[in-house]
């Protein structure tokens, strides 16, 4: 009895060290490396409300409000300028600040 329950315990030590071990290596986290690289970047000169609201804080609302202020004010020529739309601060910028760029 007693040996049987040595043995499974060991068992479960050395498959869970395993397990831990192939998650450590490289190769392992490419996976979501690969996926952060496939998030789309936005131009906020172009996007629709539908891809403004990819990004982070941003909903309908918001995303109509950015159409807005772009069609009466025209494109925005930094990242900074999205603060003038109201409910857009510096800390939704700096959370989306990898996936927006201001294009044409």
């Amino acid at each position: 009895m007693f040996i049987k329950r040595f043995a499974s315990i060991v068992f479960v030590a050395f498959v869970s060290l395993f397990s831990f071990q192939v998650m450590a290596e490289p190769g392992h986290q490419q996976g979501s490396e690969q996926a952060a690289q496939q998030i789309e970047t936005i131009d906020i000169n172009t996007a629709s409300a539908e891809q403004l609201t990819q990004l982070d804080n941003i909903g309908p609302n918001k995303a109509q409000a950015i159409i807005d202020y772009r069609e009466s004010n025209g494109p925005f020529k930094d990242l900074e300028d999205l603060q003038n739309v109201k409910g857009i601060g510096s800390t939704t910028i700096h959370k989306n600040r990898d996936r927006m760029l201001v294009g044409q």
